[in-house]
């Protein structure tokens, strides 16, 4: 590969709109551990991630929406939790002009309510 390509896509990921490598398979992994219904491990895994720093707001977005999911799945009649969680997730997506984001999050918040 031609090294200024690789300094400009590696340069791209530096940015706050950006997934950074190890955040979007973290963001993967957390999703497939939902699907295989393994909850507890996913609320730790976002605990932990969240934790890190240096975190873009993309990564910090889509945790918060999984955790806005979680608390959905896992709480029985209280949405409280929820409704902040994907709140969170909808004003930082604004933040990044995420369409699909913010879409997905203002469903869920309409689902809610």
């Amino acid at each position: 590969m031609n090294r200024k390509l690789m300094k400009s896509m590696s340069s791209s990921c530096d940015t706050d709109n950006a997934f950074k490598v190890e955040e979007s398979l973290v963001v993967h992994y957390i999703s497939i551990v939902i699907r295989l219904l393994k909850f507890s491990d996913g609320q730790k895994a976002i605990r932990e991630y969240k934790k890190k720093k240096g975190l873009s707001k993309r990564a910090h977005a889509h945790l918060f929406k999984l955790e806005g999911l979680l608390s959905l799945l896992t709480e029985k009649n209280e949405f409280n939790s929820a409704k902040k969680s994907f709140t969170e997730s909808l004003r930082l997506f604004h933040k990044i002009n995420s369409g699909k984001g913010k879409a997905i999050c203002r469903l869920a918040l309409v689902r809610i309510q």
